[in-house]
């Protein structure tokens, strides 16, 4: 560690004391770690319900266009995407697509944090014929409204989510 940084973290240790809040840590490491630590609490199963309660759909064209139902059919297949890694049923030749995978997809993150995202999650609709494409700082994710054929949306996801996890 440089010099530096040594001084940045020892004058932060010497405020902390100063209110009793390294003390108050250093007595509960284990608490503290339930509370901060994926690693160190049970973590909660993410499944398909909790995933979807975690997304606000977005409205795409006119009420009663082309464009609004083909939206309303690919937002039905990124629901149906999202339970089939429920289930286990998203395979690809190296392994299967899971609910975390997609959640790291879309967010950087394979778990949810202890205190939960600070928004839900945005899916978008473009008329553009493209990849799924995400913004993992404002938790959006845009899908073509050309996806409504099921078995090509399911496929197109996980070859996106496969090829671009970005984090690791």
């Amino acid at each position: 560690m440089s010099d530096f940084k040594k001084a940045i973290l020892d004058q932060f240790w010497e405020g902390a004391e100063q209110i009793g809040l390294q003390t108050l840590l250093k007595s509960n490491t284990a608490n503290i770690r339930k509370i901060l630590c994926k690693c160190c609490s049970v973590p909660h199963e993410l499944t398909g319900d909790m995933f979807m309660e975690m997304c606000v759909v977005k409205s795409f064209g006119e009420r009663g266009s082309n464009m609004r139902q083909q939206s309303e059919d690919v937002a039905q297949n990124f629901e149906s995407f999202v339970f089939d890694c429920q289930e286990g049923k998203c395979q690809y030749t190296d392994g299967v697509v899971h609910l975390c995978d997609i959640l790291q997809f879309l967010t950087g993150c394979s778990s949810i944090p202890p205190g939960g995202f600070d928004n839900k999650f945005t899916v978008n609709f473009t008329d553009v014929k493209c990849y799924p494409s995400v913004s993992t700082c404002t938790l959006d994710l845009t899908l073509s409204i050309h996806l409504v054929n099921y078995k090509n949306f399911h496929d197109v996801m996980i070859e996106a989510i496969v090829s671009g996890p970005g984090f690791d």
